[in-house]
Order: C-alpha cells, then sequence, then structure tokens
C-alpha cells in the first residue's frame, strides 16, 4: 500500500526506462535567461555557510534572478542596478515573449536526442511565478504574467516526436 511517507515513497522501485537512461536534460529557461546573471560564489551550500541570511539571494543559479534582486548589496541586485536602472523584473516579459517567435522546439528536442539524452525535464514554473504555457489560472500577484505560447506542450510534442520521454517540474511557494 502506498502512504504519504517518505519510507513508503522509498520502496517503490525505481522504472526501468529511468535506470536505463544515464542521461537527460533538465530544462531552466524562463524571463530570467535575459538577464543570465547570478552569483559566483560556489555552490547553494556555501552560499548558506558564508552568508546564511542572505543564503537565498545569493545562489549561483540564475533563475532565482527575480528574488535576488530584491535583497539590496547582493551582486545580483548590483548587476541589476547597473544594467538594467530600475527596470522591474516584469520588463523580461516582452522580450522573452519577442524571442519565442525564432524558438524551435524540434530543434531543441534532436540536439537533446543527437546528444544522447533520453528524457527531457522542463521547468513550467519557477520562483518568480512566470508559467510558461498559457494558463487558465490567474497569477494573484501579477496580471498576464504567463506566455501565450504553450512551451510546455510543444516542447513535449517535439521531445516525444524526437522519441525521447517528456517530464515536467512546477514550482510554487515562493512566488
Amino acid at each position: 500500500m502506498i502512504t504519504a511517507d517518505l519510507e513508503s515513497l522509498n520502496a517503490r522501485p525505481l522504472p526501468a526506462w529511468y535506470d536505463e537512461a544515464k542521461f537527460g536534460v533538465f530544462i531552466h529557461w524562463g524571463l530570467f535567461a535575459i538577464p543570465a546573471f547570478a552569483a559566483r560564489l560556489g555552490s547553494i551550500s556555501d552560499a548558506f555557510k558564508t552568508d546564511y541570511d542572505r543564503a537565498v539571494a545569493m545562489t549561483p543559479y540564475t533563475e532565482w534572478y527575480a528574488n535576488a534582486i530584491k535583497t539590496p548589496g547582493t551582486p545580483s541586485a548590483e548587476f541589476h542596478r547597473k544594467t538594467y536602472a530600475d527596470a522591474p523584473y516584469e520588463a523580461f516579459k516582452e522580450p522573452f515573449v519577442e524571442g519565442l517567435k525564432d524558438w524551435d522546439p524540434a530543434s531543441w528536442a534532436e540536439s537533446f536526442r543527437d546528444a544522447g539524452a533520453r528524457y527531457v525535464v522542463l521547468v513550467t514554473k519557477h520562483h518568480d511565478g512566470f508559467c510558461l504555457w498559457p494558463s487558465g489560472v490567474a497569477n494573484s500577484e501579477r496580471a498576464d504574467w504567463l506566455t501565450r505560447r504553450d512551451i510546455v506542450g510543444e516542447l513535449a510534442a517535439a521531445v516525444r516526436a524526437a522519441g525521447l520521454r517528456f517530464g515536467v517540474y512546477y514550482s510554487g511557494g515562493i512566488d
């Protein structure tokens, strides 16, 4: 019987396809790809060891940019101020959506397959709350905080057409 605890989860067998896959692609892609910046201070565990109170804003991950620029004095906040002045994070939506006109999910899928990947996982929404599909559920903090183009559906179809497995990751709670 499956129960909602770690012991039950650990008792489940690893799917054979996953055990045999060995290599997959996990995609973090969103508005944070526009500034493409993160603090270069080592690993996330280093950030927690050296600057615990600001560790989340000091992580070396660009997908945390929206949160990192809210903390004055962090490398991300300084980069943002110097590069984008007072522009809000929301200003990255328009160039990201505009860039989708040139996005070809089939070529991505073929590249992943040709590199030897057996599966692809897309982060469909990260901590900035921006949805990579035309969700019918409104973001309670920001109006129209999504793309009208169905990045998730298009990439899923392309990945499956290339003979790979497709998965999704949805991050909630911090946005």
